[in-house]
C-alpha cells in the first residue's frame, strides 16, 4: 500500500466526521498517483463542481452519476479543489468497532446518507417507557429522554422516518423505520447495539417515505398533512362553525393538531397513541379503537342537540319511555332535521355509519375474552377506520357550514379539498 493511500485512509478514519482529505494538504503534486489509485479502485474524488458539499460523501457516487471518467477529468482539470476518499475496497482491512456497528459502516466507507431499514417494533420499545419523549409527524420523528437520567441509560435517536416494503403486496401499508447512517452514528454504544438487532435483512426490499426525503434530505417544507391531524383539524373547524352560528360547540374537547390554533379556544394535547400502530397486534388495534371512540364519539356534546338557537330547534333529550337518548341517536335526528330530505339517507350513511361501526368495534373487547396476536391486516383495518371517521367529520362540518351564519365562512384550502391529506 502506497504512502499516499495510507495518508488518505488515516486522515479519513481519524477525521471528525469521516471527511475526505483536501488535496491542498499534500506537499507534492500527486496528480498522477491519484489517477492510478482511482482506476485501481482505491480512491474516489469529489469537488464543488460535482456536489454541493464535497467534504462529506453523502451518497454512493455511482447513484449520483459520478463515474470514474468524471472523477478522472476532475483530477486533471480541477486538481486544487479535490477532496479524496478511500473506497470500501481500500478500507476492508480497517478494524470494525464491535460495540458500534453503524459507526463501523462509516469507517468501512459507506456513504453518510445511506438509508438503513429496521423492524418498526424498535419504536414500540420507546413508546412503552414514559422516560422517553417521542415527537412524530408520522413521516418523521425523534426520541429524547424526559428529565434527569443516568448517562449509561441515556438514549437519543435523531430523525427516524417511515419506510415501506416494496415487495409485500399482501399488506399495502406495512411500515418499517428508516434512518440515515449519519444519524445512527450519533448513537451511543448500547443504542447502536440495540438498533442493530432490529436491522432488516433484505435492505433493498424497502424504500423511504417521500416526505421524509423531501424534509430531511432536501430541507423543503412538507405540504401534506397526516390524516390523524386532519381529523383533529376538522373537529376544531366544526366547533368554530358552531361558535360562529351561536350554537353550543359540537365536540366538548379540541385537540392540538397541525397548527390551526386560536387564542380563544382551549386545546388538549393530542395523545401520543393517536397515530398508526407500530405493531399490528389485536391489543394495539383495540386500544386505538377505544381512543378513537373517546376522542370523537364520546366527545360529542349533548347540549349541541338540546339547546335551541336561530335556525336550530332543540331536540328532546329523552325518549317516550323517559330514557336519555344516546348521542348517535340525537345526531341521527339532527341530520334528519337539517339535511336535505333528498339526500338524507346518504348524509346519515356518511356521518352516522362510520361512528356506529367504531362504537360496535369498541364494545367487542369489553365483552369478549381473546388472545392477543399479530396480523398485518390490522394495519389495513386501522387505515380504513381512520379514513371513514375523517370523512364522517368532514361531512358533518359541511352540513354545519350550511347554517346561514356560516355561508361566508371559508375553510383552509387543505381542509376544503382534502388533496394534501395522506395516510403515512
Amino acid at each position: 500500500m502506497s504512502d499516499l493511500l495510507n495518508r488518505i485512509i488515516d486522515d479519513y478514519i481519524n477525521s471528525w466526521d469521516f471527511n475526505g482529505v483536501q488535496v491542498s494538504v499534500f506537499e507534492e503534486d500527486c496528480q498522477q498517483e491519484l489517477i492510478e489509485l482511482l482506476h485501481n479502485g482505491k480512491i474516489e474524488v469529489l469537488s464543488d463542481s460535482l456536489v454541493m458539499n464535497p467534504h462529506i460523501k453523502a451518497y454512493d457516487l455511482e447513484s449520483l452519476g459520478i463515474s470514474k471518467e468524471k472523477q478522472h477529468d476532475e483530477i486533471i482539470n480541477n486538481y486544487q479543489r479535490l477532496v479524496i476518499y478511500p473506497t470500501p475496497e481500500a478500507l476492508k482491512h480497517v478494524r470494525k468497532l464491535p460495540n458500534k456497528p453503524f459507526t463501523s459502516m462509516l469507517r468501512l466507507g459507506e456513504p453518510k446518507h445511506k438509508f438503513l431499514y429496521f423492524d418498526i417494533e424498535i419504536l414500540e420499545l420507546y413508546y412503552r417507557k414514559p422516560i422517553y419523549n417521542i415527537w412524530s409527524s408520522d413521516y418523521r420523528g425523534g426520541i429524547s429522554v424526559n428529565g434527569d437520567i443516568d448517562e449509561e441509560d441515556y438514549e437519543y435517536v435523531r430523525d427516524f422516518g417511515i419506510g415501506y416494503n416494496r415487495e409485500d403486496k399482501s399488506s399495502e401499508y406495512e411500515r418499517v423505520v428508516v434512518m440515515m447512517l449519519t444519524d445512527l452514528d450519533t448513537m451511543n454504544d448500547r443504542t447502536q447495539q440495540k438498533w442493530n438487532i432490529y436491522l432488516k435483512k433484505n435492505q433493498t426490499d424497502y424504500y423511504p417515505n417521500s416526505d421524509y426525503i423531501k424534509n430531511l434530505v432536501y430541507g423543503e417544507w412538507v405540504t401534506n398533512t397526516s390524516i390523524y391531524d386532519a381529523l383533529l383539524d376538522e373537529m376544531i373547524l366544526v366547533n368554530e362553525l358552531c361558535t360562529n352560528a351561536e350554537m353550543p360547540i359540537f365536540f366538548r374537547k379540541n385537540y392540538r393538531a397541525s397548527g390551526r390554533y386560536s387564542e380563544d379556544i382551549e386545546y388538549k394535547e393530542k395523545p401520543s397513541e393517536f397515530r398508526y400502530m407500530l405493531l399490528p397486534t389485536q391489543e394495539n388495534y383495540d386500544k386505538f379503537i377505544v381512543l378513537l371512540e373517546k376522542m370523537v364519539i364520546h366527545n360529542i356534546n349533548v347540549k349541541f342537540f338540546t339547546t335551541g338557537s336561530d335556525h336550530h330547534e332543540a331536540l328532546e333529550r329523552f325518549d317516550e319511555d323517559g330514557n336519555p337518548k344516546g348521542t348517535l341517536t340525537l345526531l341521527g335526528e339532527w341530520c334528519e332535521q337539517h339535511g336535505n330530505p333528498q339526500y338524507i339517507d346518504k348524509i346519515k350513511a356518511d356521518i352516522l355509519k362510520p361512528m356506529k361501526t367504531i362504537r360496535k368495534i369498541r364494545q367487542r373487547p369489553a365483552h369478549e375474552i381473546y388472545e392477543n396476536h399479530l396480523d398485518k391486516k390490522l394495519w389495513i383495518e386501522q387505515n380504513n377506520n381512520i379514513k371513514s371517521m375523517y370523512r364522517a367529520v368532514k361531512c358533518l362540518r359541511r352540513l354545519i357550514s350550511t347554517h346561514p351564519a356560516n355561508l361566508e365562512y371559508k375553510p383552509s384550502k387543505y381542509l376544503n379539498t382534502g388533496e394534501s391529506v395522506v395516510v403515512y
